[in-house]
Order: C-alpha cells, then sequence, then structure tokens
C-alpha cells in the first residue's frame, strides 16, 4: 500500500467517525425533542389534539406546538435543557399574524403572530406583549413549511 494510498484510508477513517458523530448528535437531538415532546402532553385538555409541531431552526432547542385549541410556545434554557419556559397562546387571542417567506439570500423565513392582552413571560417583570407589541416572532429555518402553519392559525382564527 502506497503513501496515497495511506492517506485515503485516514481521510475515510475520519470521515466515518465523523460521520458518526453527526448520526450520534442527531440520535440523542431526537431522543431529547422526543422527550419535551412528551412533557407537553400533560398540558393539554382531554379534547385536545397536536395539530403540528415546529421547530425554528436547527441550532435552536426551542419549538412550537400548534394543537386544535392554541400554539404552545417551548422554551428550553439551560445547559442541561432541563428547565423549560411553556407559554400557551390561545387562538381566540389571536388578532393578526403575518409571514416573510425566504428569498434568495436570506434563507430564513418569519412568522409574526400578534395577540391581544399580555403574553406571560418569565423575563423579569417585561411581557412579550410590552417588548414586541404583543408579538411572537417564528424566524425559521429554509425549508420549513411556513405555509402549512399559516393555514392552522388561519383555520382557527377565521
Amino acid at each position: 500500500m502506497g503513501f496515497m494510498d495511506k492517506m485515503k484510508d485516514a481521510a475515510g477513517s475520519v470521515a466515518a467517525g465523523a460521520g458518526a458523530a453527526v448520526a450520534a448528535n442527531k440520535d440523542a437531538r431526537k431522543a431529547a425533542f422526543e422527550e419535551r415532546l412528551d412533557s407537553i402532553k400533560e398540558f393539554l385538555l382531554d379534547d385536545e389534539e397536536i395539530i403540528e409541531v415546529f421547530e425554528p431552526r436547527m441550532a435552536s432547542r426551542d419549538f412550537f406546538v400548534f394543537t386544535d385549541k392554541r400554539i404552545i410556545a417551548v422554551d428550553v434554557q439551560g445547559l442541561s435543557g432541563k428547565k423549560i419556559g411553556y407559554t400557551s397562546l390561545p387562538y381566540s387571542k389571536v388578532s393578526t399574524f403575518g409571514v416573510r417567506t425566504a428569498g434568495l439570500l436570506d434563507l430564513d423565513c418569519e412568522l409574526a403572530v400578534a395577540f391581544s392582552g399580555n403574553i406571560v413571560d418569565f423575563d423579569g417583570n417585561r411581557t412579550k406583549s410590552e417588548e414586541n407589541n404583543g408579538q411572537y416572532i417564528l424566524n425559521c429555518r429554509a425549508g420549513s413549511d411556513i405555509k402549512k402553519v399559516c393555514k392552522i392559525i388561519s383555520k382557527y382564527i377565521l
């Protein structure tokens, strides 16, 4: 076996190791996500159904659960992810919403949902309503089906 063959084998081994690490990380993320999703079910009413679960960004641990009665914003905090904030956002309080789709250079899309009244938040004394004029802004990764989310919201507020 020549020098170049040894280098190719070494590069292949490194790539295989990196691929295994990436796969293990995805599996760990998926297991953690499933655990957090199970915790949501404890908050649901007996007749409430989960319609869609939406992870805004690849690197984020936060996610949104769309049920047939409300949106539940899940805010995962801390290094361990054990501290989790849950905010219930009923469709009955949605006043408007808007969407900005991804573009050529800006690959992220955004969904802004405005709510009437104050929204409970755990960041000191301020509420989301005071910070963002009653809006939750959901930044989404490229390829997200933001239009599906809009249809879900439309179905329950119109």
